[in-house]
């Protein structure tokens, strides 16, 4: 046996309070929700500026938003897609 131990798992961040999560999920922000309690535990823990918070959050969602759309693009391609004209999605 070697004799290094393991270092325990960092604690999970409390979860958003619910209300907070009806907004975000009415507005559409799955990105936004998700990242939130690992953001807003380090923003509290780090003292962060609240437009910093925000900043952060939403460029979550931005990017989120920007990679499905990658991944909903990429698959339209490899499927053959095709519009309401027969002619392909993406056309280069």
């Amino acid at each position: 046996m070697t004799g290094t131990a393991l270092a325990p798992a960092a604690p999970a961040p409390p979860p958003i309070p619910d209300d907070l999560d009806a907004v975000l999920r009415r507005m559409r922000f799955p990105y936004l929700r998700k990242a939130a309690p690992e953001v807003l535990a380090t923003a509290r823990a780090q003292r962060w500026d609240p437009a910093e918070v925000i900043r952060i959050l939403l460029e979550e969602e931005v990017r989120g938003r920007d990679e499905a759309g990658r991944r909903i693009r990429r698959k339209a391609v490899l499927s053959g897609a095709k519009d309401s004209h027969g002619f392909g999605l993406l056309r280069h």
